[in-house]
C-alpha cells in the first residue's frame, strides 16, 4: 500500500528522479531475494514442525509497526508552512 507512493514521497523531499527510481525498484529486488530465501527455508522445514513460528509472527508484527511508525513520522515532519 505504501510502495507506490514511496517514489512520490521521495520526490517531494527533493530527491532526483534517479534516486526515486532506485528507491522504488529496491522494493522489488528485496521481495525477489527475500521470497527466495523464505521459500528455501520453508522447503527445508516442510517435514518438521516449526516451533518458533509464533516468534517469527511476533517479529514480523513488530517490524511492521516500526516501518509504519517511521513512515508516519517522516510524513508528519514535512513543510508545515501555512498556505
Amino acid at each position: 500500500m505504501v510502495v507506490p507512493l514511496l517514489s512520490l514521497h521521495v520526490k517531494s523531499l527533493g530527491a532526483s528522479p534517479t534516486v526515486a527510481g532506485i528507491v522504488g525498484s529496491s522494493y522489488g529486488v528485496l521481495q525477489f531475494f527475500s521470497g527466495t530465501l523464505v521459500a528455501l527455508q520453508s522447503g527445508s522445514q516442510a517435514t518438521r514442525f516449526c516451533l518458533d513460528a509464533p516468534a517469527v509472527a511476533v517479529l514480523r508484527g513488530l517490524c511492521s509497526v516500526l516501518c509504519f511508525s517511521l513512515t508516519g513520522i517522516s510524513s508528519g515532519s514535512g513543510n508545515t508552512t501555512p498556505s
